[in-house]
């Protein structure tokens, strides 16, 4: 009796089906890693907007301990650290407010003020996280400053919370996500900064009303 040849190898399956299933494997592959993006990047979103909602509590609380008055004098930029006699840090302004250890001499981080999205992207562990607003036109002034501004011989002192209503700031950004590709800091030195958003299209913003939102990164003002 005649053997019948078969096209089929040693392993049982013809180069058809091989690269049949390899297609199949890739495509799976494309689909996860797909997946997997798209759920980090909820998170990510999810993980800011609590970090800032939370920030925007402690700094009620803040001005309720205060005379009603910001954190402040604050720098236009900040990031978690802080430590004794630092004052014109969000961080030592807040820390009580954050569940964070008291000020010490040296530097610590106050993790609550951290985001995942920032920690990845961040060039140095004292990178900038966060533009403070110091940009209000009020009072025929276009540079005052909410939260102070330390030296400032025209705005060295926080406002009060009832200035924000006078001021009619309250859709205006109090905190906002910081980056070198920012308008706010073009012309400054950025070289310590995330390169792009962090949260990549989007960034995180606190308003004066206390509210949180994720605005395009390209119609941040």
């Amino acid at each position: 009796m005649r053997q019948r040849s078969s096209t089929r190898g040693a392993a049982g399956f013809t180069l058809i089906e091989l690269l049949v299933v390899s297609s199949i494997i890739s495509i799976l592959m494309a689909l996860g890693v797909a997946g997997y993006t798209k759920a980090r990047n909820w998170a990510d979103r999810t993980a800011s907007a609590h970090t800032m909602r939370m920030l925007g509590v402690a700094i009620q609380m803040y001005a309720v301990d205060n005379d009603n008055t910001l954190p402040g004098p604050l720098y236009n930029t900040q990031n978690a650290w802080y430590k004794k006699n630092n004052t014109s840090s969000l961080g030592y302004r807040l820390y009580n407010y954050l569940g964070s250890p008291a000020p010490k001499g040296t530097d610590q981080e106050c993790k609550a003020l951290l985001t995942p999205a920032f920690v990845r992207m961040r060039p140095k562990s004292d990178s900038p996280q966060y533009l403070i607003q110091t940009y209000i036109d009020y009072d025929g002034n276009p540079s005052q400053m909410p939260f102070g501004y330390p030296g400032s011989a025209d705005n060295p002192n926080p406002w009060k919370l009832a200035m924000i209503s006078m001021a009619g700031i309250t859709q205006k950004y109090a905190v906002q996500e910081i980056d070198a590709e920012h308008p706010r800091v073009q012309g400054w030195s950025t070289a310590g900064m995330a390169p792009k958003p962090v949260l990549g299209d989007v960034r995180m913003t606190l308003f004066f009303d206390w509210h949180v939102e994720a605005i395009p990164a390209d119609q941040t003002e």
